[in-house]
C-alpha cells in the first residue's frame, strides 16, 4: 500500500453536524483499497492535512469523492515515510 498526504481547506461555514456526517460518510464507505490514518489541522490558516494509505491514487480519489463537497481536495501527494529511528546510532 502506498501513502498519501491529502490537503483540504476547512469549510468556512459548516456546522459540527455537517462535518461529522461528511467524515462518517467517507470513513464508513467500505473499501479494501484505502484507509484513513490520521489528520492534522493547521493552527494558523484553514488547512487540513490527512494521511491515507491506498493501493492506488485512483482508489483514494474515489473514496474522497464522498466528502468533496464540504472538504474539497486541494492536492494529493504520494509520500514516503521517514522514520527518525533509522538515523539513530
Amino acid at each position: 500500500m502506498a501513502r498519501f498526504i491529502v490537503i483540504h481547506r476547512l469549510p468556512p461555514a459548516a456546522n459540527q453536524d455537517e462535518v461529522l456526517a461528511t467524515v462518517q460518510a467517507v470513513v464508513n464507505t467500505p473499501s479494501n483499497n484505502c484507509q484513513w490514518l490520521r489528520c492534522w489541522v493547521a493552527q494558523k490558516g484553514d488547512a487540513i492535512f490527512c494521511e491515507w494509505e491506498a493501493a492506488e491514487e485512483t482508489d483514494l480519489q474515489a473514496a474522497l469523492k464522498k466528502g468533496a463537497e464540504l472538504f474539497p481536495v486541494e492536492a494529493v501527494y504520494p509520500v514516503t515515510v521517514i522514520d527518525p529511528d533509522w538515523f539513530k546510532r
